[in-house]
């Protein structure tokens, strides 16, 4: 595993502090100029942002709050405030959708339930940022010399942010379109109009989850349809909530971005924001956040997995327990889309058998791993074998 610049991760005492200065301009600045330009664009998709977007953003949102309580029986209480935010809204989003499976199979997904849950959801994700930011107050606000330093260099660098807004907006335009009228390569959207809004749909007007004979795509992993599926019944008509699964899907791509940010930050500053503009501003990201494909969400789960990774260091105690959490991450990027097995699951396992330790505990560490893996991602794999006698069916 490449190693991390000495003395770039941030200290304890200073890890929590609120972020000041030209990041949060540069993010302000950037979020006015991509409203700015959708409306432009569009009057229309920014009154569907308005309206079904910030319903698709308040539910991942509650979910992704609420995930910061799974970071800390994991052993990640004590990492700086942006693992935790980063890490816990991708553990609360895979949590989600394996919650609403659940709720699915056993025919409870009603919308009384689904909006009681989400209420819940909601306050204890409020309750959980309320004490991370009490926390906060309490530490000193003034950074050491070092970090100051380093901030300072990359003062300029934030401003590289600024070249994601275009990536930014097409996103969310083509989420404002509806399916099926992008993607001419696979017939205007294949995919979406065959299984990752039609399956979701079918098991809405069910009322259920249950096996679909008729349609084979059903028995994929469904961690993304799970989310649309949610949508649709908060919303209560499958078809008018298609844009709500589109943002959904927009921001499960912004979350990637963010977790390429702190897998860079592992190394410096700089990295991070060099990583996390690199995957903002890559033209497939905003090709396939726009539409109901799942490879944003997926992505998501695999980097949160790879970030929890690079925190590990040579006999440090706490290692195992992030290689179980960015085991059962990889798990659910794996219930996204079976390619993330051979794309993201098994690279982070060999990523682990590098590591720079004794071979008894590499070895170990990638048993756990996997092993963390198969625990999040055998859902489908149970549900597979129940309906089709084959857990990868």
């Amino acid at each position: 595993m490449p190693t991390r610049e000495a003395g770039s991760a941030i200290s304890p005492r200073h890890a929590d502090r609120v972020s000041r200065g030209p990041a949060a301009g540069i993010l302000a600045v950037g979020a006015v100029l991509a409203i700015g330009l959708v409306a432009a664009e569009s009057f229309v998709a920014l009154a569907i942002l308005l309206l079904e977007g910030t319903v698709a953003v308040a539910v991942l949102a509650a979910a992704a709050m609420a995930g910061g309580w799974l970071v800390r029986p994991i052993g990640l209480r004590d990492e700086p405030l942006a693992v935790r935010w980063i890490v816990g809204a991708a553990f609360g989003l895979g949590s989600l959708a394996l919650i609403v499976l659940t709720l699915g199979s056993a025919g409870c997904l009603s919308k009384p339930v689904a909006w009681g849950f989400m209420a819940i959801l909601l306050i204890v994700g409020l309750v959980r940022v309320a004490l991370d930011i009490s926390a906060i107050r309490h530490r000193s606000a003034s950074p050491p010399e070092s970090e100051a330093n380093d901030r300072l260099a990359v003062r300029y660098g934030y401003w590289l942010w600024i070249t994601a807004v275009p990536f930014l907006v097409i996103a969310l335009l083509a989420a404002c379109l509806p399916p099926g009228v992008l993607w001419v390569e696979e017939g205007y959207g294949y995919d979406v109009l065959d299984y990752h809004l039609a399956v979701p749909k079918a098991w809405h007007e069910a009322g259920r989850i249950t096996f679909l004979p008729e349609n084979v795509y059903s028995n994929f992993p469904l961690n993304g349809e799970m989310i649309s599926l949610l949508l649709m019944t908060l919303h209560g008509d499958a078809i008018e909530s298609a844009f709500m699964c589109q943002i959904a899907n927009v921001a499960q791509g912004c979350l990637f971005v963010a977790a390429a940010w702190l897998a860079g930050r592992s190394f410096s500053r700089r990295a991070g924001i060099v990583a996390g503009v690199l995957a903002a501003t890559t033209p497939w990201l905003a090709y396939l956040s726009g539409i109901a494909y799942v490879e944003p969400g997926m992505l998501a789960m695999g980097m949160c997995s790879l970030a929890v990774l690079l925190r590990i260091k040579p006999d440090e105690r706490g290692n195992t327990i992030r290689v179980i959490a960015a085991g059962l991450l990889a798990g659910l990027a794996c219930g996204y889309k079976y390619t993330a097995v051979v794309l993201i699951a098994a690279p982070l396992a060999v990523m682990i058998l590098a590591e720079r330790d004794s071979i008894m505990a590499r070895i170990r560490h990638a048993l756990l791993f996997a092993m963390a893996a198969v625990v999040t991602f055998s859902p489908w794999m149970i549900r597979n074998n129940v309906n089709t006698h084959n857990p990868v069916f």
